[in-house]
């Protein structure tokens, strides 16, 4: 099966603005994020979307292949639009591009979930979750068949015996990918600034995995001085 991975990137970021082309040890991290995905596969493209010459400039001088997407409502927007250039794929993999500590096996896991739940539009990851009061930290109430009913930055589900987190890598089919770009957005999507919410609203099947791992997202200044401490103790 031919994979396309998607590595969206913008420049104005909400929380750390320019924090694509932040420095990590020596590299942006976009770049970094780039090598991390690299390193867990050998048989898929790998590009990064983005809308910042300033990134596809970071990116020409380390070797990796880019496109430029515009504005997009959403980095599964701008994934949908880079796809575009890519016609043959069959399936398309987001890798968002603060995750320069990707865990080294989730890829292979949501590629894997999505092509045994045949039913599914879309492949997501969780892991378990110790941050249920930080923001930024995207938590995930599944049913009893391990779809997710809801995601929220709020701290749910409450009482539950195992609270999860999204680790943010995704999986489509391409026409499912097409569907969503032109579906509408509702209030929960509106209100949570979450993407997948798009395809619960539209009661769209999506498959969840778990990981053992979020690695360490990069949101927040904070995330980037820790992932900072992470590559200067293993250099």
């Amino acid at each position: 099966m031919e994979t396309l991975i998607v590595i969206p990137a913008r420049y104005d970021s909400t929380r750390l603005p320019g924090k694509a082309l932040a420095d990590i040890a020596g590299k942006p991290m976009i770049i970094r994020t780039w090598e991390r995905v690299c390193a867990q596969v050998d048989d898929c493209r790998i590009v990064v979307a983005t809308d910042d010459q300033r990134i596809g400039d970071a990116c020409d001088k380390e070797g990796a292949e880019w496109v430029m997407t515009g504005e997009c409502r959403t980095g599964t927007d701008r994934v949908a639009a880079a796809a575009h250039h890519y016609p043959n794929s069959k399936m398309i993999i987001n890798v968002q591009g603060d995750e320069p500590l990707l865990p080294l096996d989730v890829i292979s896991r949501i590629r894997n979930s999505l092509q045994t739940d045949v039913a599914a539009t879309c492949g997501m990851a969780a892991c378990p979750a110790a941050m249920m009061s930080n923001p930024t930290c995207i938590k995930v109430v599944c049913d009893n068949d391990n779809r997710p009913m809801y995601l929220s930055r709020s701290p749910i589900p409450h009482g539950a015996k195992q609270s999860l987190m999204q680790v943010c890598v995704y999986a489509f089919w391409p026409h499912t990918l097409n569907t969503y770009v032109k579906l509408s957005t509702h209030t929960a999507e509106q209100a949570e600034h979450i993407e997948l919410l798009r395809f619960l609203e539209h009661g769209m099947a999506v498959h969840m995995v778990m990981v053992p791992t979020a690695g360490v997202p990069v949101d927040v200044p904070a995330d980037l001085e820790k992932v900072r401490k992470l590559y200067a103790e293993v250099s």
